[in-house]
């Protein structure tokens, strides 16, 4: 049985690579959850900084990187390399007054740098000096992503002039850029809001809304102006509408609570200072998601422009969430928890923050004081159910499976009514009572799940599968296994479901290339390899039946895993497979 553990996205290849080409390539990999200290064999100067801030950026230690680069900038101050990297990371950690000094030399050597030249027109916008920071923004050239984003500052610098009409119009050379169709329609409806132009408004969101995926903060600006209008039902339905197993269901979740409420939010974006934060935040999730998606350096791009945003608008807590986010990937956990304790608890966001600190506490060890704050988390809002399914999910991975049925129990218990999207509620106390040994409540919450979700793959193999180690219902479980795969077919765990359904039917040709393709899927797993060995076997292959145990014998030790799947595999390395290890199977 397995579980298988906005709008920029559409702007094109490479588009990260852009503005890096002012940069070099720093190397950075890894990663590590303490500050970095000096390398072994440390020595003061330029040689031993610039290793040092090598060292620190390879781990993702970006405050120590900063000031070992910054010691180093003192002993070769004309390297226009080092001082961009040094000015990215001053920029990149927050620290703003020496970022302001690095920032003026930076232009000063490479006048055309074009990080350095946005940092520029953020500073001196958030001074109010607008005449000053359309005068920098227009000094950059407009080649590359700036045909883009110029048209976006230049539209919220002459809104913060007074001069709506020219900043609808320096907008619009976004109307026909493509992939840049809900970015333009999302701005546009700021601006019309702040008008007070609700029909125009209105119908900008709908269409940011209706342009391939949208991204969290549409959602949430039109839910607001549904409030703000009276509208709290349409507000409620598009809430509604937008929730799903991730972290949106926790802040949408939270805004659709908040509706019951007497107060009345103020306007999603207040001034030409936010809207200028919303153009920040979203090239940080731009960099952010094409540095993931492309497996390209970004450089720490993202975190530059979201320190930016949270410069212009201290309370955008989605640039503190995507700075913390970008610590979890590399591993830095204590810092990411940091970043969460920054945004207030009564915040929707803060509310997301915390349950990411508790998940951040366990990835340090501390299971305890993980499951301490979901506990207290879960009794001060009886209504909410995620902190009861994080720690439901915390207590499984853990084998603590009647704790964690516990605690999914109680979280189901909660809910007035049962909707689609809780199908995961269901599979994943599902999977518990499974490894618990209570077959029988396990298989009801498993076809509970696919009542809700019928063409939910996970759950059609893992129920397809349970019912094969268990020799029931094999015609129907092989149907469940064979529309999971219709529906992931380069997933290796499902894949090997639909080849050892074969197998268990005696149908060894058959099942011979699923295994294979299996293998090649997901080469390291010990089940999936003992499977191959299997039916290697089965159809007289017996050498290379042999070899595929012993790779599922090394990959299981190695995994320290399922001791008696070790014992099976060497039962079958000494004597092979018996006559009806089928059958028993």
């Amino acid at each position: 049985m397995y579980v298988s553990s906005g709008n920029f996205r559409r702007a094109g290849l490479g588009l990260v690579l852009i503005l890096a080409l002012a940069a070099c390539d720093d190397g950075r990999g890894g990663g590590s959850t303490h500050r970095a200290g000096p390398p072994e064999a440390f020595e003061s100067g330029f040689a031993g900084n610039y290793l040092a801030g090598q060292h620190a950026t390879l781990i993702r230690d970006f405050e120590a990187a900063a000031d070992f680069m910054a010691t180093a900038l003192t002993y070769e101050p004309d390297n226009l390399d080092l001082l961009r990297r040094t000015f990215y990371l001053m920029a990149g950690e927050g620290r703003f007054k020496e970022a302001d000094a690095l920032a003026l030399r930076v232009i000063d050597a490479a006048a055309d740098d074009p990080v350095a030249g946005l940092y520029l027109v953020e500073r001196a916008f958030r001074k109010k000096q607008y005449d000053k920071a359309l005068d920098l923004l227009e000094k950059i050239p407009r080649q590359g992503l700036h045909v883009y984003l110029n048209p976006l500052f230049s539209a919220w610098i002459h809104l913060a002039l007074g001069k709506h009409e020219q900043a609808l119009e320096e907008l619009g050379a976004l109307a026909k850029m493509e992939g840049f169709e809900s970015i333009y329609r999302y701005h546009l409806a700021l601006l019309y809001d702040l008008d007070g132009k609700a029909d125009s408004a209105e119908g900008n969101y709908i269409n940011a809304l209706s342009n391939h995926v949208p991204t969290l903060r549409v959602v949430e600006a039109l839910g607001n102006f549904y409030t703000r209008h009276g509208r709290k039902e349409e507000a409620r339905d598009l809430y509604e509408r937008y929730i799903s197993d991730n972290s949106a269901s926790l802040v949408l979740g939270m805004r659709r609570d908040q509706l019951a409420g007497e107060e009345m939010p103020q306007r999603f974006v207040q001034d030409a200072v936010e809207g200028l934060a919303e153009v920040f935040y979203s090239i940080a999730v731009l960099f952010h998601q094409q540095s993931s998606l492309y497996q390209q350096s970004s450089f720490g791009f993202e975190l530059v422009f979201a320190q930016m945003a949270i410069d212009l608008r201290e309370n955008l807590y989605e640039a503190d969430v995507l700075i913390a986010e970008i610590h979890e990937i590399h591993n830095r956990y204590a810092a990411a928890i940091r970043i969460y304790e920054r945004i207030p608890a009564g915040d929707a966001w803060g509310w997301l923050g915390r349950i990411r600190i508790a998940k951040n506490y366990e990835a340090l060890g501390d299971r305890k004081q993980a499951s301490r704050l979901l506990r207290k988390m879960a009794k001060e809002r009886p209504e909410r159910i995620d902190a009861l399914v994080e720690l439901g999910t915390m207590l499984r991975l853990h084998k603590l499976y009647d704790d964690a049925i516990d605690a999914y129990s109680d979280a189901i218990e909660r809910i007035e009514k049962i909707q689609p999207h809780h199908w995961t509620l269901f599979y994943a106390r599902g999977i518990a009572l499974e490894q618990s040994d209570e077959w029988e409540r396990a298989e009801a919450d498993l076809q509970r799940a696919l009542e809700l979700q019928p063409d939910q793959p996970y759950v059609l193999n893992y129920l397809g599968y349970s019912w094969l180690e268990k020799g029931k219902k094999l015609d129907e479980a092989q149907r469940l296994i064979k529309r999971a795969v219709e529906l992931r077919p380069r997933d290796g765990y499902i894949v090997d479901s639909m080849g050892w359904a074969l197998y268990r039917i005696g149908q060894y040709a058959e099942a011979l290339p699923h295994l294979e393709l299996a293998v090649q899927l997901r080469p390291n797993d010990p089940v999936i390899n003992d499977h191959l060995g299997d039916v290697y076997w089965q159809v007289g292959r017996h050498y290379e039946a042999r070899f595929q145990w012993r790779r599922a014998l090394t990959f299981n030790v190695a995994d320290e895993a399922d001791p008696k799947l070790s014992a099976t595999i060497q039962s079958k390395l000494d004597g092979g497979l018996p006559a009806d290890f089928n059958k028993s199977k």
